[in-house]
């Protein structure tokens, strides 16, 4: 993609970095959030911008947590203390640890100006070891 100005346009589906909204899709919200067993309802709420509501509340504060690192680049203490809470100290490093992994692709992405894919290239697969 090349801007008018001779230089790489940036991807207007990665303006925003968003984790499980990442394991939603940095690439493509809808055959990714498919191809990890997500509802239709849960890929609509990780999909939208703002606050996360209506869907299962482990996703919510999944999202919570990725917008305050993604927008801020830390957790709230409240936000935290539920990660903890919920999930105990190893899951949570690993949630924080796949929302920084989602945010620098995407600014991976964007940097290189990595053109968005035009096809399907997981369809209703939900393992590459599985057949379609």
């Amino acid at each position: 993609m090349i801007s008018r100005a001779g230089r790489p346009a940036r991807r207007p589906d990665l303006k925003k970095p968003t984790a499980l909204r990442g394991v939603v899709g940095v690439w493509n919200c809808e055959s990714s959030g498919r191809g990890a067993g997500l509802s239709a309802a849960e890929i609509d709420a990780a999909a939208t911008d703002g606050p996360v509501s209506g869907i299962n509340p482990e996703y919510i504060l999944v999202c919570k947590a990725t917008d305050e690192l993604s927008n801020g680049g830390t957790l709230r203490d409240e936000t935290l203390r539920e990660l903890l809470d919920k999930y105990g100290e190893a899951i949570s490093r690993k949630i924080v640890l796949m929302i920084g992994w989602f945010n620098m692709l995407s600014l991976f992405l964007n940097g290189c100006r990595v053109p968005l894919e035009t096809t399907d290239k997981v369809g209703t697969r939900t393992s590459p070891l599985r057949a379609a």
